[in-house]
């Protein structure tokens, strides 16, 4: 499933340009015939609110994909976990959630691959890049993507470990004296705990687990990628209603396998399912604002700005994917050492166990690969 071919030119070289410089070019994917305008009529505040209702259709899809997951999940929490007594999910104790993890890495790298690096492509060459170039400025930006993201998340690893230590700092030890030896001090009286706070207490500690880098890298990619699909959804209606409808489709169909994915990612990260929610429903927020600044440029007439912005976001969200999927996700898969895989360690049958848990995960991000290209290859 491609994305509509949008062509910048200059503003006076043809009178069937509209106002903001673009025209479309003929793609079967989403056209059989002509070429599609922008009415006169449409107005910014017009425009505004039929894009804003395409965007909130795509997230409220996106939202009940995700609540029937959560549902899912809540439902199926003690047969995936071995404590039957935990009222919490953990995804470390969860091979389904390891197999999704595996469609993950699957999906994802196929994502980029067949979705975003061709239209990045298709971006570059539209703006009248050569095809040596193209293959430069491509392979740059995903350089810049991967190395970004390492950076970034060595960044949350410090913070971290700055974190931890500062917490360690303030515990107390056998060892060490609450106040010297041979001083006096003066106690206050204070209320004795009970041994329900206790718990509490304890279970509190318990559940506050640290969230790694991934799950944040994973929302910031996915931060560029919605904000190019409300630019996509922003200039689609810029030149017809019936074209802004189709790309609303499209992304919709689109969005539904990469929410789930995303999901889990963040459940992996230490998220918990609220907390996975509410980030996934922020980042709608994200897409609106990609299809309003289209829509600003447009009657603003800046169209060398949002190009400009396409080019290089497009790879750039595709070194981060390639990053998090070949570096955070895909060694965890391979990895069944018993000492960190809980699958692994719980498995009585160990060598012919795990050779049908690692066989399983790969499958799944053979699946993901091929379900992806079933999602672009949609002609709407």
């Amino acid at each position: 499933m491609n994305s509509p071919i949008i062509e910048y030119s200059s503003r006076n070289t043809s009178s069937n340009l509209d106002p903001f410089g673009i025209r479309i070019m003929q793609d079967s994917s989403y056209f059989n015939t002509g070429t599609f305008q922008r009415t006169e009529s449409s107005s910014f505040l017009h425009l505004l609110i039929v894009t804003t209702f395409s965007c909130f259709a795509i997230s409220l899809s996106s939202m009940i994909t995700l609540l029937v997951f959560w549902n899912f999940i809540k439902r199926n929490q003690q047969f995936n976990s071995s404590d039957n007594s935990s009222t919490e999910f953990d995804p470390n104790k969860s091979e389904s959630i390891k197999l999704i993890l595996a469609f993950a890495v699957g999906s994802l790298v196929a994502d980029v691959f067949l979705h975003i690096l061709p239209e990045a492509t298709q971006a570059f060459s539209q703006a009248g890049y050569q095809t040596a170039n193209i293959q430069h400025f491509l392979g740059v930006w995903i350089l810049i993507g991967i190395l970004m993201f390492a950076c970034l998340e060595t960044f949350f690893h410090l913070l971290t470990n700055v974190e931890k230590k500062s917490d360690s700092e303030r515990i107390v030890t056998a060892n060490q004296p609450i106040v010297p030896i041979n001083s006096s001090i003066k106690l206050r009286n204070r209320k004795i705990a009970t041994k329900d706070s206790i718990n509490k207490t304890t279970t509190d500690i318990k559940r506050a687990n640290p969230t790694s880098a991934t799950g944040y890298l994973n929302l910031l990619a996915n931060s560029f990628d919605n904000l190019v699909h409300g630019m996509s959804v922003g200039a689609s209606y810029l030149i017809s209603y019936k074209m802004g409808i189709l790309t609303t489709m499209a992304i919709l169909i689109h969005e539904i396998p990469h929410e789930i994915v995303d999901f889990v990612i963040l459940l992996r990260s230490g998220f918990s399912c609220y907390d996975a929610f509410k980030a996934q429903l922020s980042l709608s927020i994200v897409t609106l604002m990609g299809s309003s600044t289209i829509i600003y440029l447009d009657y603003y007439q800046r169209s060398s700005t949002a190009l400009s912005f396409t080019l290089w976001i497009l790879p750039l969200t595709a070194g981060g994917f390639i990053y998090i999927a070949l570096t955070n996700l895909l060694p965890e898969l391979l990895n069944l050492d018993s000492e960190t895989d809980f699958v692994a360690k719980e498995s009585k049958f160990s060598r012919s166990k795990k050779f049908h848990i690692i066989l399983g995960r790969i499958f799944l991000a053979i699946l993901g690969v091929f379900v992806m290209e079933a999602v672009n290859s949609i002609e709407m």
